[in-house]
């Protein structure tokens, strides 16, 4: 048995240099703009990691998977 907590996530990914370039982009709103609002108003982002197979530049960005839901309660709670 698995004691160990498990987080469903979303993975995008991003294949040669213009689509890696705006997936940088949309990771550094993440961790800059959008760092006070992760896990309550957009999803938390785990990291954003490079590589490179067979000389094509890849990009992979891990945010939390979160459904309309879980969004609809935080805005709800804030006009309460």
């Amino acid at each position: 048995m698995n004691d160990n907590p498990t987080q469903l996530v979303i993975l995008k990914l991003a294949r040669g240099d213009q689509e890696n370039k705006l997936l940088k982009h949309e990771y550094e709103c993440y961790t800059n703009e959008l760092v006070a609002l992760q896990g309550r108003y957009v999803p938390f982002c785990y990291g954003m990691y490079n590589g490179t197979v067979d000389g094509i530049a890849l990009g992979c960005l891990v945010l939390e998977y979160c459904t309309p839901e879980q969004n609809q309660l935080a805005v709800q709670d804030e006009w309460k």
